[in-house]
C-alpha cells in the first residue's frame, strides 16, 4: 500500500493518512501473528515513515485496536443487513461468515489481554468497550427484532 505522501496538512490529508495506516496493519495482520508484526513493517507497508505511524497511534496495541473496532463494526454492519435481507436465517449465515480477521481479533482478545492492555490508555480501553457495548446492543435489538417477528 506504497502512498507517496507529503505532510498531511487538511483533516482530510490526516484522515487519509490514518486510514492508509490502518489499511497497512489489517493487511499485515491478515498475512502474518499478531506477535511478528511490528511498527517498522506498517509504516513501510503505508509508506509512511515510523514516526509518522506514531503520529497517529501511540503503540503498536492502540493501532491494532483500532483494526479490532473497525473488523467488529464491519461484522456488525453485514450481520444487520443479513438479518434484515433473510430474517432469522440471516443470523445463522452471519456467524458462520465470520471472517479471518475477525476471528484474528476475537484471537489476540482472548490470549493476548494482559500484554496487549497495558500498552493501551485507560481512556482508550474506555472508548474501546463502549463501542463494543454499543455494537452489540445494536446486533442485539436487530436479532430481538427478526426473532419476534
Amino acid at each position: 500500500m506504497k502512498n507517496d505522501f507529503k505532510k498531511a496538512i487538511t483533516s482530510t490529508q490526516k484522515l487519509k493518512r490514518r486510514d492508509s495506516i490502518l489499511a497497512s496493519a489489517k493487511q499485515l495482520m491478515e498475512e502474518e501473528k499478531y506477535n511478528e508484526i511490528n511498527m517498522n513493517q506498517i509504516a513501510k507497508k503505508a509508506g509512511v515513515a515510523k514516526g509518522t505511524v506514531y503520529l497517529y497511534f501511540q503503540t503498536k496495541q492502540e493501532l491494532f485496536l483500532s483494526v479490532m473496532l473497525e473488523s467488529f463494526q464491519l461484522w456488525k454492519e453485514k450481520y444487520i443487513l443479513a438479518v434484515r435481507q433473510h430474517g432469522v436465517d440471516g443470523i445463522y449465515e452471519s456467524c458462520m461468515n465470520v471472517s479471518d480477521l475477525f476471528r484474528k481479533t476475537i484471537y489476540i482478545i482472548t490470549t493476548e489481554t494482559e500484554n496487549f492492555t497495558k500498552n493501551i490508555g485507560t481512556e482508550k480501553r474506555r472508548e474501546f468497550r463502549e463501542a463494543i457495548k454499543d455494537i452489540f446492543l445494536e446486533i442485539d435489538k436487530v436479532t430481538e427484532q427478526q426473532i419476534k417477528k
